[in-house]
C-alpha cells in the first residue's frame, strides 16, 4: 500500500507519484486542440497530404507540365494517366501536384507579406 501524504491545500497525493503538468507545445499542442474535432483532423491531414506532395513533386510527376503527346490527346483515366490527359496531350496528374505547388508558393509569399504590414502597421 503507498503511503498518502495530505498537503495544506488539502489534496492528497501519493508519495513517489508526483505529477507533472506539462504543457502541450508545437504538434502535441495541435493535435490535442483538434483530436476530438474530426473534420479539423480531416482537413489537417489533407493539408499535410498536399504539403508533402508539393515537396516530392518532381518524384513523382514523370512528365513535365509543358510535355505532350500526340498519342495520348484525351485520353481516359488509366495505369499511366490516373487523372487522363488534357487536349494537348499533357497528364491531368501532374499538372495537378505541380498547381498545388505553386499554391502553397502564393501562400506563403502572401502570409510573409500579410505578417510584415501587420508589423510594420503595429508598429505605428
Amino acid at each position: 500500500m503507498a503511503a498518502e501524504t495530505i498537503s495544506a491545500t488539502g489534496g492528497s497525493t501519493i508519495l513517489g507519484a508526483e505529477r507533472t503538468s506539462r504543457r502541450p507545445t508545437g504538434w502535441r499542442s495541435l493535435v490535442s486542440r483538434y483530436r476530438r474535432d474530426v473534420l479539423g483532423m480531416v482537413g489537417l491531414l489533407g493539408l499535410m497530404v498536399l504539403a508533402i506532395l508539393g515537396v516530392i513533386a518532381p518524384l513523382i510527376a514523370e512528365y513535365p507540365g509543358s510535355y505532350g503527346s500526340f498519342e495520348d490527346i484525351n485520353a481516359a483515366p488509366s495505369g499511366k494517366f490516373w487523372f487522363g490527359t488534357d487536349e494537348l496531350g499533357r497528364s491531368i496528374l501532374d499538372q495537378t501536384i505541380y498547381g498545388v505547388r505553386s499554391s502553397f508558393y502564393v501562400a506563403a509569399f502572401a502570409t510573409i507579406i500579410a505578417t510584415l504590414l501587420g508589423i510594420v502597421i503595429g508598429m505605428l
